[in-house]
């Protein structure tokens, strides 16, 4: 619906995205004067024969705006369907790198929202970085696509501050909110003729690479501080993780503890309700406040202990 407040046309929208994170800007683009008039999303994932829509396609189908789901976006009927959908510009949150082809097609350009304030952290993994490393403060940023990952030039940016006990997950849904509101201030603006471009010129070493099984697992010859900060940028998911008796075992919090008993790297005791393991500090071990044993669901360190899941002593690996 038109809104009489604006003095430009509303914009016409093609949006791509498949996780979670995507969901609040499509509620806020819905709610504004701007229409969706298609969704892009990935193919529905099978899990024992039966199918799970994405996120963004769950929303797109309750809310009945069309969608497709192409293997890949270089697939030539991608190609023919957006020219059924005609846009004045093209959304992506939490999709595949597209091709030129596509990006290049709407009048008024190709949106990313990052979950960082770039130059940092580009990558498929900002917001598990941005914790990895211990950061106080990240952000969101709107910008255009061009050829290469996240380099396009910014129109915003807006700072989030990192909570000292803020995990992936917590620190996700925040940052997501945060963009919903980013990507309604940038479409007013793209609309209104009044949009920035701020051309990327700073490199960084703050990267944020995909995350890979063997990134995620916890090297117990690191600090506790070091420790924490990796464990709760990894949970709840994918979720750091380590070993006992050739089983997975997924730590989901932990905080660094003095112990008057020296602990090896990865070996730990039971203490009454207390779970400590070992860090690179002899006397400075982690106290697990929540985990995940392989086959069980997530529960607290005291579970585990009145449950006698785990031994009074052992060695993590």
């Amino acid at each position: 619906m038109h809104n009489p407040l604006m003095t430009t046309p509303p914009l016409r929208i093609v949006f791509f995205g498949t996780a979670g994170f995507a969901v609040p800007s499509l509620e806020a683009v819905a709610a504004s004067p701007h229409q969706i008039v298609g969704v892009v999303t990935a193919p529905d994932a099978w899990r024992r024969k039966i199918p799970f829509a994405t996120p963004v396609r769950r929303w797109a189908q309750t809310h009945g705006i069309p969608s497709i789901t192409p293997p890949t976006p270089r697939d030539p009927q991608l190609l023919e369907w957006l020219r059924q959908h005609p846009a004045d510009l093209f959304l992506v949150i939490a999709y595949k790198k597209l091709p030129r082809a596509v990006w290049a097609m709407p009048p008024k350009g190709t949106v990313n929202l990052h979950a960082s304030l770039l130059p940092d952290y580009r990558g498929a993994a900002p917001i598990h970085h941005a914790l990895i490393r211990s950061e106080t403060e990240t952000g969101v940023t709107t910008f255009y696509i061009d050829d290469a990952i996240d380099t396009g030039d910014i129109i915003f940016q807006q700072a989030v501050s990192i909570d000292p006990e803020d995990t992936f997950g917590t620190l996700h849904d925040r940052l997501a909110r945060a963009g919903a509101d980013l990507v309604v201030r940038t479409l007013s603006a793209i609309a209104e003729g009044t949009a920035p471009r701020i051309r990327q010129t700073m490199r960084s070493s703050k990267k944020a690479p995909r995350l890979t099984r063997e990134f995620t697992r916890i090297q117990w010859d690191q600090p506790a501080e070091r420790l924490y900060h990796f464990i709760r940028g990894l949970s709840p998911v994918p979720g750091a993780w380590t070993t006992f008796g050739g089983r997975r075992v997924k730590v989901l919090f932990a905080r660094p503890q003095p112990a008057a008993e020296p602990l090896l790297p990865g070996h730990f005791k039971i203490d009454r309700q207390t779970l400590l393991v070992g860090t690179a500090v002899p006397d400075r071990p982690l106290r697990l406040e929540r985990l995940q044993l392989e086959g069980k669901r997530a529960m607290t360190a005291e579970e585990v202990v009145r449950g006698r899941l785990l031994p009074p002593s052992g060695q993590f690996n």
